[in-house]
């Protein structure tokens, strides 16, 4: 969600913080009935998000994203497709200066897509024509496939600067929202309540493998490896995206984080 802000830097840095400070259950989700388990695709409607992620993300903001495109700079969000089991990446910087009328829409319905939750959010929805044949793909969050990604590793970046003297300094820098342990939790003995710790558990595990993958990575290629991620010690009674409260709590911790004399670590630690 904060990707397109972040990736157009500080002129938006109001609209970020009052994005992930202000925004309460409401102005994200509704709660379907326990029939919805049954009947519908997701036990939450995102139709609340949707409004919001149109009412942020603007023609104007798109057009901005679309004069970064031209600079040669690249905003990837990527979704899963569920029938193919495959992660998608969207080239959104490509989409935004696309020109083409429907870009906006496309461009909520990604976003949208790349926060869909497995089983607890709704898919999404993208009409595709292969061949002169008209296809329906459904998209969940990418993080059900990686949690967060550089290029393909049969890349072999490094041996290829060497080859064509492309040799530079490079960094990558990783973001993890999330605690590198799982914190403990009181699950009941219900499905929802397993089958919803389940696939956060499964999730989190994913996110860790990919750090240690980024930074294998970044070490045979020569790029210096970056990461940061909420520390153990930040604790809150109510824990979830939906809690403004808590969301607040994490951002001030966030950029107490970012401004401190070391705000990266350079080796995966699970400790």
């Amino acid at each position: 969600m904060i990707a397109p802000f972040a990736f157009l830097g500080a002129d938006y840095d109001d609209e970020l913080k009052a994005f992930y400070t202000n925004t309460s259950r409401g102005d994200l989700v509704e709660l379907r009935n326990v029939l919805a388990a049954l009947t519908e695709d997701g036990l939450i409607d995102t139709s609340p998000l949707l409004n919001l992620i149109r009412r942020e993300i603007t023609q104007e903001m798109l057009d901005k994203i679309a004069a970064e495109e031209r600079k040669g700079r690249l905003l990837l969000i990527s979704t899963t497709n569920i029938d193919t089991g495959q992660r998608v990446i969207w080239n959104m910087t490509k989409l935004a200066a696309s020109k083409d009328p429907r870009a906006l829409d496309m461009f909520h319905k990604v976003m949208l897509a790349s926060a869909a939750i497995p089983a607890a959010f709704p898919l999404v929805i993208f009409d595709v024509e292969v061949d002169g044949k008209l296809y329906s793909e459904m998209h969940i969050d990418g993080g059900t496939t990686s949690q967060v990604f550089i290029y393909p590793p049969n890349i072999k970046l490094g041996k290829l600067s060497q080859q064509h003297g492309g040799e530079r300094k490079r960094e990558l820098f990783v973001i993890m929202n999330e605690l590198i342990r799982p914190d403990r939790e009181h699950t009941e003995r219900s499905v929802f309540h397993i089958a919803g710790r389940a696939i956060g558990i499964l999730i989190h595990s994913q996110g860790v493998g990919d750090l240690y993958r980024l930074y294998t990575i970044a070490q045979r290629d020569g790029v210096k490896f970056n990461y940061t991620y909420i520390p153990a010690d930040f604790k809150h009674p109510d824990a979830n995206v939906f809690n403004t409260e808590y969301m607040r709590a994490l951002y001030a911790r966030g950029y107490q984080e970012a401004t401190s004399a070391r705000p990266w670590q350079h080796i995966p630690d699970e400790r």
